[in-house]
């Protein structure tokens, strides 16, 4: 958890001349969010694709699987848009698949 935008932005100094998806849940993408001021600063063209559910996924699944229910995995997020844009970063909120063409 958390390695999706440091792994973009090490594959992107690595392979400039390629597009560079960092795909991850909320929970991960806050562990490292501070990586979008290097991103911005590097002028890396890195997509990061935030998958929003409020929860620890990988950790609430071990815990129902180990103990039968979850414990302290549920949090309260920022506006993403709002928090690439203070960064430097744009920010978009897509709500469907469909939406991601109109980018």
């Amino acid at each position: 958890m958390g390695f999706a935008l440091p792994g973009a932005i090490a594959a992107q100094l690595v392979k400039p001349e390629q597009k560079v998806v960092a795909m991850c849940g909320d929970g991960g993408f806050l562990m490292n969010v501070q990586e979008l001021e290097t991103a911005v600063r590097l002028k890396l063209p890195i997509i990061v694709v935030v998958w929003v559910d409020s929860d620890l996924g990988l950790i609430s699944l071990k815990q129902s699987m180990e103990f039968g229910r979850t414990a302290f995995t549920r949090f309260t997020n920022p506006d993403f848009v709002k928090l690439a844009e203070s960064f430097g970063a744009k920010g978009y909120k897509i709500n469907n698949t469909l939406e991601f063409q109109t980018i």
